[in-house]
């Protein structure tokens, strides 16, 4: 098991004493810019991957949303859901190799450039946190190109693939 799905794991396994626990997936990134839509284009695998998507609207513990560019326009969105748990994914320079996926606490972002949305990740989820009280974790995946293509590079279609089969078997079962 990839360390980064052990570590998503063990944040679940601990939050599951809460009751009711609601989840937030928020993918950002740029879509025109080739790797750099992974955490929009995860979010769409998700979503198509969820085979109840009526149960989840009904019982509302998981929101996912395709923030894009600015992710800070969907803190009223999630300031009215009040997740237990926040999960933003987008793509980054974490220094490995293209594709390379990690599970990040977002103080660990502090200092990380934020190349195409408006604000850096770590001051959003420092608001979350004030704001809602809420976990929030950078789920980062390592880019190859960042260009202006509407197609991923193949290791990080392939790191697409894997999140998201992995992540939505995640969610999906804890509803």
């Amino acid at each position: 098991m990839p360390t980064w799905l052990c570590s998503v794991t063990q944040t679940l396994n601990r939050l599951a004493s809460i009751d009711d626990i609601k989840i937030a997936v928020l993918g950002i990134g740029n879509e025109l810019n080739g790797d750099d839509g992974i955490g929009v284009n995860i979010v769409s695998r998700l979503n198509k991957l969820d085979p109840e998507h009526e149960l989840l609207e009904e019982y509302k513990s998981i929101l996912i949303l395709a923030a894009g560019l600015a992710p800070e326009n969907f803190t009223g969105q999630l300031r009215r859901f009040h997740p237990d748990l926040v999960i933003m994914i987008d793509a980054a320079d974490l220094g490995c190799a293209p594709g390379c996926v990690q599970w990040l606490p977002w103080e660990q972002t502090v200092g990380m450039s934020a190349s195409t949305h408006t604000l850096p990740l770590s001051i959003i989820a420092q608001y979350l946190v004030t704001e809602i009280g809420c976990e929030v974790y950078i789920l980062a995946i390592q880019a190859q190109a960042n260009d202006f293509s509407l197609e991923l590079s193949a290791p990080v279609e392939n790191a697409a693939c894997e999140v998201a089969r992995a992540l939505g078997a995640l969610l999906f079962t804890r509803v």
